[in-house]
């Protein structure tokens, strides 16, 4: 009888550097003169995760802001594929693709593209068709939203540890100025940040909305975190 191959371990992200965030207390007057810092291993290792011919299928959470979902299929070569909604549906889906296109533009300015670039992303945005209902994954991606309301980390973790399996990854996207990963998940170990992946969707339009339609550019963070 032939022998079996042994198994191949799948490729774990490595440090890529390290990267500082700051946080000021915006509450409290007195703790906003002494903020606290948190430093953290710094990988680049989504775009292999999510994208290419093994790209992992995602569970989106959290975000409901239309252009985090188009700018996340455009850069997973223009498809819905492999992407699906832990809690909400596809909703007026041409009126949030218009939404997209005209922040794109206004997106790519602020990061310094090109005119050569932005119109480039503006095609690839085009070729992005409507998503299907339903895809399941195993990439829980909790997108935190521009709401007061938000669930912490904990939270998200002991509603996802239940659905996931060893080897799963749970990912926690924030902004760098929000509170940041400090929580103790003993079932999920935590890899780093990852800011490339994410500053590629702000590329493909994606922004925060506050409650007046306001943009705003700042630093997007993604923790990533694997279930044990």
């Amino acid at each position: 009888m032939a022998e079996k191959m042994p198994k191949v371990k799948a490729k774990q992200p490595q440090p890529c550097g390290q990267y500082t965030v700051t946080v000021r207390d915006s509450m409290n007057s007195f703790w906003e003169d002494w903020p606290t810092e948190y430093t953290y291993d710094e990988i680049d290792f989504l775009s292999i995760l999510l994208t290419g011919p093994e790209a992992k299928e995602i569970v989106i959470f959290g975000e409901d802001n239309p252009t985090f979902d188009i700018a996340l299929a455009t850069a997973r070569n223009n498809s819905w594929e492999g992407i699906s909604y832990g809690v909400r549906h596809v909703l007026k889906f041409q009126e949030k693709k218009l939404r997209s296109i005209e922040l794109c533009s206004k997106m790519g300015r602020q990061q310094g593209l090109s005119e050569i670039e932005i119109m480039s992303r503006f095609q690839d945005m085009l070729k992005t068709p409507a998503p299907p209902p339903k895809v399941k994954g195993k990439v829980v991606w909790y997108q935190y939203p521009w709401t007061k309301k938000e669930l912490s980390v904990k939270e998200v973790v002991d509603e996802m540890e239940d659905q996931q399996k060893k080897g799963d990854y749970l990912l926690l996207g924030k902004l760098s100025n929000a509170d940041c990963y400090s929580s103790d998940c003993p079932n999920y170990s935590f890899f780093g940040i990852d800011r490339k992946f994410v500053n590629k969707l702000v590329s493909y339009g994606y922004c925060y909305q506050g409650e007046k339609k306001s943009t705003s550019f700042e630093e997007h963070l993604i923790f990533v975190l694997q279930k044990k």
